[in-house]
Protein backbone atom coordinates (compact mmCIF):
# COMPACT_ATOMS: atom_id res chain seq x y z
CA UNK A 1 0.00 0.00 0.00
CA UNK A 2 1.45 3.07 -1.24
CA UNK A 3 1.88 6.69 1.42
CA UNK A 4 -1.06 8.15 -0.67
CA UNK A 5 -3.25 5.33 -0.14
CA UNK A 6 -2.00 4.80 3.54
CA UNK A 7 -2.87 8.18 4.33
CA UNK A 8 -5.89 7.93 2.79
CA UNK A 9 -7.40 4.82 4.57
CA UNK A 10 -6.36 6.59 8.37
CA UNK A 11 -8.13 9.52 6.80
CA UNK A 12 -11.61 7.56 5.62
CA UNK A 13 -11.55 5.38 9.32
CA UNK A 14 -11.10 8.43 11.21
CA UNK A 15 -14.35 10.33 9.69
CA UNK A 16 -16.63 7.12 10.27
CA UNK A 17 -19.39 6.22 12.82
CA UNK A 18 -17.72 3.57 14.19
CA UNK A 19 -20.66 3.45 17.33
CA UNK A 20 -22.56 -0.06 17.70
CA UNK A 21 -23.80 -1.88 20.50
CA UNK A 22 -22.84 -5.81 21.45
CA UNK A 23 -25.58 -7.43 21.67
CA UNK A 24 -26.51 -11.72 22.36
CA UNK A 25 -28.99 -14.36 21.65
CA UNK A 26 -29.52 -17.81 22.08
CA UNK A 27 -30.02 -20.03 19.22
CA UNK A 28 -29.72 -23.40 18.63
CA UNK A 29 -27.98 -23.75 22.20
CA UNK A 30 -25.10 -21.37 20.97
CA UNK A 31 -24.68 -17.71 22.08
CA UNK A 32 -24.61 -15.60 19.07
CA UNK A 33 -22.64 -12.10 19.04
CA UNK A 34 -23.41 -9.42 16.69
CA UNK A 35 -22.93 -5.15 16.31
CA UNK A 36 -26.25 -3.18 16.06
CA UNK A 37 -25.74 0.36 14.91
CA UNK A 38 -28.99 2.62 15.73
CA UNK A 39 -28.10 5.66 14.33
CA UNK A 40 -28.70 8.79 16.88
CA UNK A 41 -31.79 10.04 15.12
CA UNK A 42 -33.53 7.17 16.02
CA UNK A 43 -36.55 7.65 18.69
CA UNK A 44 -38.51 4.71 20.26
CA UNK A 45 -41.39 4.01 18.41
CA UNK A 46 -39.80 4.91 14.78
CA UNK A 47 -39.98 1.95 12.46
CA UNK A 48 -36.82 1.60 10.21
CA UNK A 49 -35.36 -0.32 7.82
CA UNK A 50 -32.88 -3.10 8.74
CA UNK A 51 -30.02 -3.67 6.43
CA UNK A 52 -27.87 -7.08 7.46
CA UNK A 53 -23.81 -6.72 6.81
CA UNK A 54 -22.17 -10.12 6.82
CA UNK A 55 -18.33 -10.78 6.83
CA UNK A 56 -15.87 -12.78 4.80
CA UNK A 57 -14.82 -16.43 5.56
CA UNK A 58 -12.31 -15.92 8.01
CA UNK A 59 -13.28 -12.28 8.84
CA UNK A 60 -15.06 -11.21 11.80
CA UNK A 61 -18.23 -8.07 12.82
CA UNK A 62 -15.78 -5.67 13.15
CA UNK A 63 -13.10 -5.54 10.37
CA UNK A 64 -16.70 -5.85 8.10
CA UNK A 65 -17.52 -2.62 10.34
CA UNK A 66 -14.76 -0.79 9.47
CA UNK A 67 -14.17 -1.67 6.05
CA UNK A 68 -17.09 -1.49 4.51
CA UNK A 69 -18.09 2.00 6.37
CA UNK A 70 -21.91 1.05 6.63
CA UNK A 71 -22.14 3.27 9.73
CA UNK A 72 -21.87 6.54 7.91
CA UNK A 73 -24.82 5.69 5.47
CA UNK A 74 -27.21 4.25 7.84
CA UNK A 75 -26.83 7.84 9.69
CA UNK A 76 -27.97 9.35 6.64
CA UNK A 77 -30.50 7.46 5.49
CA UNK A 78 -32.22 6.41 9.03
CA UNK A 79 -32.18 2.88 8.89
CA UNK A 80 -30.46 0.37 11.19
CA UNK A 81 -27.47 -1.96 10.17
CA UNK A 82 -26.57 -5.37 12.26
CA UNK A 83 -23.20 -7.04 11.89
CA UNK A 84 -23.48 -10.77 12.56
CA UNK A 85 -20.67 -12.59 14.12
CA UNK A 86 -20.20 -16.28 12.36
CA UNK A 87 -19.18 -19.09 14.46
CA UNK A 88 -15.96 -21.18 13.57
CA UNK A 89 -16.34 -23.84 11.44
CA UNK A 90 -15.22 -27.42 11.66
CA UNK A 91 -11.47 -26.51 10.99
CA UNK A 92 -11.80 -23.17 13.06
CA UNK A 93 -12.44 -20.16 11.04
CA UNK A 94 -15.05 -17.69 11.38
CA UNK A 95 -18.05 -18.20 8.70
CA UNK A 96 -21.35 -17.77 7.85
CA UNK A 97 -22.74 -21.45 6.50
CA UNK A 98 -23.06 -20.88 3.14
CA UNK A 99 -22.30 -24.76 1.95
CA UNK A 100 -18.85 -24.41 0.98
CA UNK A 101 -16.83 -24.85 4.01
CA UNK A 102 -17.60 -28.17 5.97
CA UNK A 103 -20.00 -26.65 8.93
CA UNK A 104 -23.07 -27.63 10.85
CA UNK A 105 -23.99 -24.12 11.81
CA UNK A 106 -27.39 -23.38 11.00
CA UNK A 107 -27.46 -19.44 9.93
CA UNK A 108 -30.03 -19.30 8.02
CA UNK A 109 -31.57 -20.09 11.18
CA UNK A 110 -30.10 -17.91 12.99
CA UNK A 111 -30.49 -14.80 11.00
CA UNK A 112 -34.41 -15.83 10.69
CA UNK A 113 -34.09 -15.75 14.30
CA UNK A 114 -32.35 -12.35 14.73
CA UNK A 115 -34.74 -10.55 12.26
CA UNK A 116 -36.95 -11.32 15.77
CA UNK A 117 -34.74 -9.71 17.78
CA UNK A 118 -34.25 -6.71 16.43
CA UNK A 119 -37.77 -6.02 15.64
CA UNK A 120 -38.52 -6.64 19.09
CA UNK A 121 -35.91 -4.13 20.31
CA UNK A 122 -36.08 -1.83 17.45
CA UNK A 123 -39.39 -2.29 16.00
CA UNK A 124 -37.81 -2.72 12.74
CA UNK A 125 -39.94 -2.45 9.51
CA UNK A 126 -40.33 -6.12 8.52
CA UNK A 127 -40.87 -5.09 4.72
CA UNK A 128 -37.05 -3.67 4.36
CA UNK A 129 -35.33 -6.17 5.88
CA UNK A 130 -32.21 -6.59 3.11
CA UNK A 131 -28.81 -8.64 3.43
CA UNK A 132 -25.80 -7.75 2.44
CA UNK A 133 -21.84 -9.30 2.86
CA UNK A 134 -18.27 -8.82 1.43
CA UNK A 135 -17.67 -12.63 -0.02
CA UNK A 136 -18.95 -15.49 2.54
CA UNK A 137 -21.13 -12.97 3.48
CA UNK A 138 -21.87 -12.28 -0.24
CA UNK A 139 -22.48 -16.10 -0.49
CA UNK A 140 -25.09 -15.95 2.40
CA UNK A 141 -26.78 -13.16 1.11
CA UNK A 142 -27.51 -15.81 -1.94
CA UNK A 143 -28.01 -18.28 0.33
CA UNK A 144 -31.10 -16.08 2.29
CA UNK A 145 -32.35 -15.22 -0.75
CA UNK A 146 -33.32 -18.89 -1.73
CA UNK A 147 -34.27 -20.01 1.69
CA UNK A 148 -35.11 -17.27 3.50
CA UNK A 149 -37.52 -14.95 0.66
CA UNK A 150 -39.89 -14.23 2.96
CA UNK A 151 -38.28 -12.14 5.34
CA UNK A 152 -35.75 -10.28 3.00
CA UNK A 153 -36.70 -7.93 0.67
CA UNK A 154 -33.09 -7.71 -1.19
CA UNK A 155 -29.43 -8.45 -1.46
CA UNK A 156 -26.54 -7.52 -2.71
CA UNK A 157 -23.52 -9.62 -2.97
CA UNK A 158 -19.86 -8.08 -3.21
CA UNK A 159 -16.83 -10.62 -4.52
CA UNK A 160 -19.26 -13.70 -3.14
CA UNK A 161 -21.17 -15.93 -5.20
CA UNK A 162 -23.22 -19.30 -5.41
CA UNK A 163 -22.14 -23.08 -5.72
CA UNK A 164 -22.95 -24.85 -8.18
CA UNK A 165 -25.37 -26.69 -5.82
CA UNK A 166 -27.09 -23.77 -4.63
CA UNK A 167 -28.51 -22.67 -7.96
CA UNK A 168 -29.00 -25.95 -9.09
CA UNK A 169 -31.56 -26.47 -5.49
CA UNK A 170 -32.44 -22.65 -5.12
CA UNK A 171 -36.65 -22.43 -5.90
CA UNK A 172 -36.98 -18.92 -4.20
CA UNK A 173 -40.88 -18.24 -3.81
CA UNK A 174 -41.03 -14.71 -5.42
CA UNK A 175 -38.63 -12.49 -7.24
CA UNK A 176 -35.82 -11.18 -5.31
CA UNK A 177 -34.55 -7.82 -6.31
CA UNK A 178 -30.42 -9.34 -6.44
CA UNK A 179 -26.96 -6.52 -7.17
CA UNK A 180 -23.88 -8.37 -7.63
CA UNK A 181 -20.48 -6.39 -7.50
CA UNK A 182 -17.29 -8.36 -8.54
CA UNK A 183 -13.82 -7.71 -9.83
CA UNK A 184 -12.47 -9.25 -12.91
CA UNK A 185 -9.28 -10.26 -11.65
CA UNK A 186 -10.69 -11.13 -7.98
CA UNK A 187 -7.97 -14.20 -6.85
CA UNK A 188 -10.27 -15.26 -4.33
CA UNK A 189 -13.84 -15.73 -5.78
CA UNK A 190 -12.38 -15.45 -9.63
CA UNK A 191 -14.71 -14.28 -12.10
CA UNK A 192 -15.26 -17.18 -13.98
CA UNK A 193 -14.49 -20.65 -13.52
CA UNK A 194 -14.25 -23.09 -16.31
CA UNK A 195 -17.46 -25.19 -17.36
CA UNK A 196 -18.15 -28.22 -14.70
CA UNK A 197 -15.24 -27.09 -12.19
CA UNK A 198 -15.49 -27.38 -8.31
CA UNK A 199 -14.42 -24.79 -6.53
CA UNK A 200 -16.23 -21.44 -4.38
CA UNK A 201 -18.80 -20.88 -6.84
CA UNK A 202 -20.43 -20.65 -10.21
CA UNK A 203 -18.67 -18.02 -12.80
CA UNK A 204 -20.34 -14.52 -11.84
CA UNK A 205 -21.78 -14.25 -15.11
CA UNK A 206 -23.93 -17.21 -14.43
CA UNK A 207 -24.92 -16.43 -10.69
CA UNK A 208 -26.45 -13.17 -12.30
CA UNK A 209 -27.96 -14.91 -14.93
CA UNK A 210 -29.65 -17.36 -12.63
CA UNK A 211 -31.47 -14.34 -11.09
CA UNK A 212 -32.12 -12.87 -14.66
CA UNK A 213 -34.10 -15.71 -15.24
CA UNK A 214 -35.27 -16.00 -11.97
CA UNK A 215 -37.15 -13.23 -11.59
CA UNK A 216 -38.16 -13.52 -15.48
CA UNK A 217 -36.62 -9.97 -16.46
CA UNK A 218 -36.32 -8.87 -20.11
CA UNK A 219 -33.38 -10.96 -21.60
CA UNK A 220 -31.02 -7.51 -22.36
CA UNK A 221 -29.89 -5.22 -20.04
CA UNK A 222 -28.94 -1.54 -20.30
CA UNK A 223 -25.59 -0.97 -19.73
CA UNK A 224 -24.10 1.77 -18.63
CA UNK A 225 -20.15 2.94 -17.79
CA UNK A 226 -19.23 4.60 -15.03
CA UNK A 227 -17.01 7.58 -14.92
CA UNK A 228 -13.46 6.88 -14.14
CA UNK A 229 -12.73 9.18 -11.33
CA UNK A 230 -10.24 8.15 -10.08
CA UNK A 231 -7.32 7.23 -12.68
CA UNK A 232 -4.72 5.58 -9.80
CA UNK A 233 -7.07 3.00 -8.43
CA UNK A 234 -5.70 0.38 -11.98
CA UNK A 235 -10.08 -0.36 -12.39
CA UNK A 236 -12.41 1.12 -14.35
CA UNK A 237 -16.53 -0.12 -13.74
CA UNK A 238 -20.08 -0.67 -15.69
CA UNK A 239 -22.84 -1.33 -14.79
CA UNK A 240 -25.70 -3.96 -16.16
CA UNK A 241 -29.07 -3.40 -15.31
CA UNK A 242 -32.22 -6.07 -16.10
CA UNK A 243 -35.67 -4.28 -16.11
CA UNK A 244 -38.92 -5.59 -17.21
CA UNK A 245 -38.62 -8.42 -14.14
CA UNK A 246 -41.91 -9.73 -12.56
CA UNK A 247 -43.04 -7.67 -9.61
CA UNK A 248 -41.04 -5.07 -10.05
CA UNK A 249 -37.38 -6.91 -9.41
CA UNK A 250 -34.50 -6.04 -10.80
CA UNK A 251 -30.51 -7.00 -11.37
CA UNK A 252 -27.92 -4.90 -11.00
CA UNK A 253 -24.15 -6.03 -12.03
CA UNK A 254 -21.44 -4.10 -11.16
CA UNK A 255 -18.44 -5.13 -13.43
CA UNK A 256 -14.91 -3.87 -11.96
CA UNK A 257 -12.44 -4.47 -14.75
CA UNK A 258 -9.13 -4.93 -13.14
CA UNK A 259 -10.65 -5.12 -9.47
CA UNK A 260 -9.41 -7.60 -7.23
CA UNK A 261 -11.01 -9.38 -3.95
CA UNK A 262 -12.50 -5.86 -2.35
CA UNK A 263 -14.89 -3.43 -1.74
CA UNK A 264 -15.45 -0.81 -4.09
CA UNK A 265 -15.13 2.85 -2.04
CA UNK A 266 -13.11 1.45 0.86
CA UNK A 267 -9.53 1.81 2.04
CA UNK A 268 -7.53 -0.04 -0.71
CA UNK A 269 -5.78 -3.15 1.33
CA UNK A 270 -2.97 -4.72 -0.87
CA UNK A 271 -3.28 -8.51 -0.29
CA UNK A 272 -7.00 -7.82 -1.72
CA UNK A 273 -6.24 -6.34 -5.17
CA UNK A 274 -6.63 -3.41 -6.88
CA UNK A 275 -10.03 -1.47 -5.03
CA UNK A 276 -11.92 0.59 -7.33
CA UNK A 277 -12.68 4.28 -6.28
CA UNK A 278 -15.27 5.33 -8.73
CA UNK A 279 -17.80 4.39 -6.82
CA UNK A 280 -18.89 3.78 -3.16
CA UNK A 281 -20.31 0.02 -2.81
CA UNK A 282 -21.92 0.81 0.53
CA UNK A 283 -23.71 4.09 -0.62
CA UNK A 284 -24.54 2.32 -4.36
CA UNK A 285 -26.25 -0.73 -1.85
CA UNK A 286 -28.22 1.06 0.12
CA UNK A 287 -29.29 3.25 -3.00
CA UNK A 288 -30.86 -0.30 -4.38
CA UNK A 289 -32.27 -1.50 -1.30
CA UNK A 290 -34.18 2.10 -0.63
CA UNK A 291 -36.48 0.85 -3.98
CA UNK A 292 -37.47 -2.27 -2.87
CA UNK A 293 -39.42 -3.74 0.10
CA UNK A 294 -41.19 -7.05 0.58
CA UNK A 295 -44.66 -7.39 -1.03
CA UNK A 296 -45.86 -9.34 2.33
CA UNK A 297 -45.14 -7.24 5.07
CA UNK A 298 -46.45 -8.00 8.80
CA UNK A 299 -49.71 -6.56 10.52
CA UNK A 300 -48.69 -3.11 11.57
CA UNK A 301 -50.97 -2.67 13.85
CA UNK A 302 -48.36 -4.66 16.46
CA UNK A 303 -47.85 -3.18 19.59
CA UNK A 304 -45.69 -3.93 22.14
CA UNK A 305 -46.51 -6.58 25.18
CA UNK A 306 -46.03 -3.74 28.25
CA UNK A 307 -48.60 -1.20 25.87
CA UNK A 308 -50.88 -3.80 25.71
CA UNK A 309 -50.83 -4.77 29.09
CA UNK A 310 -51.51 -1.22 30.49
CA UNK A 311 -54.50 -1.31 28.00
CA UNK A 312 -56.48 -4.47 28.56
CA UNK A 313 -55.42 -5.21 31.75
CA UNK A 314 -53.90 -8.48 30.20
CA UNK A 315 -50.81 -10.73 31.08
CA UNK A 316 -49.05 -12.62 28.64
CA UNK A 317 -46.01 -14.72 29.55
CA UNK A 318 -43.35 -15.79 28.64
CA UNK A 319 -41.92 -13.89 25.95
CA UNK A 320 -40.05 -15.40 24.78
CA UNK A 321 -41.90 -18.99 24.99
CA UNK A 322 -41.23 -22.25 24.36
CA UNK A 323 -44.33 -24.88 24.68
CA UNK A 324 -46.71 -22.43 25.72
CA UNK A 325 -48.21 -19.29 25.88
CA UNK A 326 -50.17 -17.87 29.14
CA UNK A 327 -52.64 -15.18 28.75
CA UNK A 328 -54.40 -13.73 32.12
CA UNK A 329 -57.04 -11.48 31.84
CA UNK A 330 -60.60 -11.27 30.85
CA UNK A 331 -59.96 -12.88 27.48
CA UNK A 332 -63.00 -13.97 24.89
CA UNK A 333 -60.45 -15.29 22.01
CA UNK A 334 -57.26 -15.72 20.82
CA UNK A 335 -55.38 -16.40 17.40
CA UNK A 336 -51.94 -16.78 16.25
CA UNK A 337 -50.07 -15.99 13.40
CA UNK A 338 -46.90 -16.43 11.50
CA UNK A 339 -45.11 -13.33 10.51
CA UNK A 340 -46.49 -13.08 7.05
CA UNK A 341 -50.31 -13.52 8.08
CA UNK A 342 -51.23 -16.67 7.86
CA UNK A 343 -53.57 -18.09 10.86
CA UNK A 344 -52.33 -20.84 13.21
CA UNK A 345 -54.48 -21.32 15.56
CA UNK A 346 -58.11 -19.79 16.64
CA UNK A 347 -59.63 -20.43 20.10
CA UNK A 348 -62.88 -18.82 22.05
CA UNK A 349 -62.68 -18.62 25.74
CA UNK A 350 -64.88 -16.95 28.33
CA UNK A 351 -62.33 -17.26 31.22
CA UNK A 352 -60.18 -14.96 33.25
CA UNK A 353 -57.18 -16.84 32.04
CA UNK A 354 -56.35 -18.44 28.43
CA UNK A 355 -53.72 -21.11 27.29
CA UNK A 356 -51.76 -21.78 23.74
CA UNK A 357 -50.06 -25.04 23.26
CA UNK A 358 -46.94 -23.75 21.13
CA UNK A 359 -44.86 -26.78 21.52
CA UNK A 360 -44.68 -27.64 17.84
CA UNK A 361 -43.79 -24.21 16.63
CA UNK A 362 -40.99 -23.34 15.38
CA UNK A 363 -38.39 -20.61 16.30
CA UNK A 364 -39.45 -17.95 14.90
CA UNK A 365 -41.60 -14.21 15.38
CA UNK A 366 -45.38 -14.42 15.50
CA UNK A 367 -48.40 -12.37 15.85
CA UNK A 368 -50.73 -13.14 18.67
CA UNK A 369 -54.32 -11.27 18.56
CA UNK A 370 -56.11 -11.56 21.68
CA UNK A 371 -59.89 -10.22 22.22
CA UNK A 372 -61.54 -8.64 25.16
CA UNK A 373 -64.70 -6.66 25.77
CA UNK A 374 -62.98 -3.76 24.90
CA UNK A 375 -61.85 -5.30 21.21
CA UNK A 376 -58.67 -7.01 20.19
CA UNK A 377 -55.20 -6.06 20.54
CA UNK A 378 -52.28 -7.42 18.35
CA UNK A 379 -48.71 -7.95 19.64
CA UNK A 380 -45.56 -9.68 18.84
CA UNK A 381 -44.14 -13.17 20.54
CA UNK A 382 -40.77 -14.59 20.14
CA UNK A 383 -39.58 -18.67 20.52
Amino acid sequence: MNKRYLLLSFLFIASMSLTAQVETLIFDELEREYYVHVPASYAEGDSWPLVINMHGYGSNRTEQMIYTGFNNIADANQFIVVYPQGLLDLTGTPHFNAYFAPSDIDDVGFINRLIDQLYTDYNVDLSRVYSTGMSNGGFMSYRLACELPERIAAIASVTGAMLPVQVENCVPARPMPVMQIHGTSDAVVPFAYPAGAGGLGEGIIDVVKYWVGNNGCASTPDTTVIEDTNTLDNTTASRLTWTGCDADAEVQFYIIDGGGHSWPGAFPIATLGNTNQDFAASATIWEFFNRFQHPNPADGTLVNTEEFAATQAITISPNPFQDVVLIEGEVQGVELYNQVGQLLQTQQFHATDARIETADLAAGLYLLSVETKEGKRVYKIVK
